[in-house]
C-alpha cells in the first residue's frame, strides 16, 4: 500500500490485515502527518519506503505502484493483496481463503476482483443503486515476477498485470471491500474536488467526478447479518 497523510484510517486498516497477511509492504509517499513513524512502529510492516515531500513532484501512482510489486517480489510473495488506507476487506475473505487459492489453482485464475462497497453515511451501509452498485476493484493477485507488465496510466491504474486483464485470468469473487472515504459529505466533496483538480478534462475517468456528490436516486444497504470486517470506524 501507498499512503499519504491517512494517519486518520491506518489504524483501522493494520487491524484488517495484522495476523493475516504473511508481510506488509508500505510505501509512505511524503505524509506529514506522522502516517510514515506509525506505520513503521507497527508489528507486521516488513518493508517501509519513503517518498521525500521535497523532493516528489505530485503523485506518482505508476511509480509506487512499481516499487511496491517490486517489494513484495524480493519477498517472494505468492500473491498480493493491494487494498488502500481507506479500504477494508471483509471478514468472509479471511476465512475462505485457503479454499479461495485452492480454486484459484484448479481452475488457472490469476487475479480477483472485489466488489466495491462505497460506505455511506454509516461505516455498515453502503450505496448500492446505479453505477455504485456495479463497481470493483482488481485488488488480490498472483505474482507475476519478471513477467509483470505495469499499468502506467497516471490515474486509476491497475495494480495487476496487463496480461493477467488480457487473456482473460481474472474473476469477480462474492467478497466485499468496504470503502470509507464516501463515508462524510464533507469527504465526498473534498473527494470529488481533488479529482477535478487533478483531472479537469476527465481525461482519466470520462464519467467525470461530480457524480461523487450526486446523491439523486440514492439508495443504501446495510450490512448482513453476520456480515462484519475488522478496522470499522466508530462514526
Amino acid at each position: 500500500m501507498a499512503f499519504y497523510n491517512e494517519m486518520k484510517y491506518l489504524p483501522g486498516w493494520f487491524d484488517n490485515v495484522r495476523g493475516r497477511v504473511d508481510a506488509i509492504a508500505l510505501l509512505d509517499d511524503g505524509s506529514t502527518d506522522g502516517g510514515g513513524d506509525y506505520a513503521s512502529a507497527q508489528a507486521g510492516t516488513t518493508v517501509l519506503m519513503q517518498n521525500d515531500p521535497r523532493a516528489k513532484a505530485g503523485w506518482d501512482e505508476p511509480g509506487n505502484r512499481r516499487k511496491l510489486i517490486t517489494a513484495g517480489q524480493e519477498l517472494s510473495a505468492d500473491w498480493f493483496l493491494t487494498i488502500d488506507a481507506d479500504e477494508r476487506v471483509e471478514d468472509a475473505f479471511w476465512d475462505d481463503l485457503g479454499a479461495l487459492l485452492s480454486w484459484a489453482g484448479e481452475s488457472g485464475t490469476d487475479a480477483f476482483k472485489f466488489r466495491l462497497r462505497e460506505m455511506w453515511d454509516s461505516p455498515t451501509a453502503y450505496r448500492a443503486d446505479g453505477i455504485w452498485g456495479r463497481k470493483t476493484k482488481l485488488a488480490f493477485f498472483r505474482n507475476a515476477g519478471a513477467a509483470h507488465d505495469y499499468d502506467d496510466s497516471a490515474w486509476h491504474g491497475e495494480w495487476v498485470p496487463m496480461h493477467y486483464m488480457r487473456e482473460g485470468r481474472c474473476r469477480e469473487i462474492s467478497y466485499d471491500l468496504f470503502h470509507l472515504k464516501m463515508i462524510h459529505e464533507a469527504d465526498r466533496i473534498a473527494r470529488r474536488d481533488r479529482y477535478k483538480a487533478l483531472d479537469p478534462g476527465n481525461q482519466y475517468q470520462p464519467i467525470g467526478y461530480d457524480y461523487l456528490t450526486d446523491d439523486r436516486g440514492i439508495l443504501l444497504t446495510p450490512l448482513t447479518p453476520g456480515q462484519s470486517y475488522r478496522g470499522m470506524p466508530s462514526a
